[in-house]
């Protein structure tokens, strides 16, 4: 196969990042670095010459690729990140009111919180997705439990919850994430990538520990007239939570000590 060389090597530092930026803008949701590395090597390109010069040639996988154009045009495998690093920096010193946020294993552009108030009201005419209490509740228990079934979820919240679950996927909040080995096989459910984008979490370990939540949970309830809040913490599911997690280190504990005491 004839020497492959993607357009995006042959830009100077510059322009590459501009490129990245490019192409960060123009996604409507978050682009991950592994989609803008097979974009600027033009992955596609190369593998259907790879496979015209050889048919029957292994074709690598993303990681694979990656790592072969690091090395044959000399690039670090934490370019992207500090180019993204870089593209702040610049915005943040001529006080642009815009930036690049990494959520949901990706990257995209949002504004700065300062400026959040006036978008807002750009689109308050706009219907927005909002959740009643019950959902939210069981959608909490989902995001903290997961992978969980449906059982699992009413064993927590103390009703029937087959309905909200339901509700909750086709909202794309939540989906099945396989079968537990419980009797029945029942499914189990975690959330998706639009639950992390719609509460800007990059990933499920940014989620706030329980101890956060129940604070949360106080200010709300000080504030009973704050009508417009989207996001609203159930001071008994944080309750019911952080009890559940209680009973199981006191029985962990408890084997320990009888362990000590054999």
């Amino acid at each position: 196969m004839e020497e492959f060389k993607p357009y995006f090597v042959t830009l100077s530092e510059v322009q590459r990042k501009k490129a990245i930026e490019a192409l960060i803008f123009a996604s409507d949701e978050s682009i991950s670095q592994s989609n803008l590395l097979d974009i600027l090597f033009e992955k596609d390109i190369y593998l259907k010459k790879l496979s015209d010069n050889n048919p029957n040639i292994k074709k690598p996988n993303s990681i694979e690729f990656e790592k072969l154009m690091f090395e044959r045009f000399e690039i670090q495998e934490n370019y992207i990140q500090k180019a993204v690093n870089e593209i702040n920096d610049e915005l943040y010193n001529t006080n642009r009111a815009f930036h690049i946020v990494e959520f949901a294993g990706g990257f995209q552009f949002a504004t700065r919180n300062e400026y959040g108030e006036f978008v807002a009201n750009l689109f308050k005419s706009r219907s927005r997705k909002r959740l009643s209490q019950a959902s939210l509740e069981t959608l909490a228990i989902i995001a903290y439990k997961q992978p969980v079934t449906k059982a699992g979820v009413e064993l927590i919240r103390g009703v029937n919850s087959k309905e909200i679950v339901n509700s909750l996927q086709e909202k794309g909040f939540v989906k099945v994430l396989g079968r537990s080995d419980a009797i029945g096989k029942p499914l189990l459910f975690g959330t998706t990538e639009d639950f992390l984008k719609i509460f800007g979490l990059k990933n499920l370990n940014d989620l706030p520990k329980l101890r956060e939540l129940e604070e949360i949970a106080d200010l709300l309830k000080e504030d009973e007239s704050e009508q417009e809040v989207l996001i609203k913490i159930d001071y008994d599911l944080t309750k019911n939570l952080k009890e559940e997690s209680e009973i199981k280190e006191n029985i962990g504990d408890k084997i320990d000590t009888d362990t000590d005491e054999k």
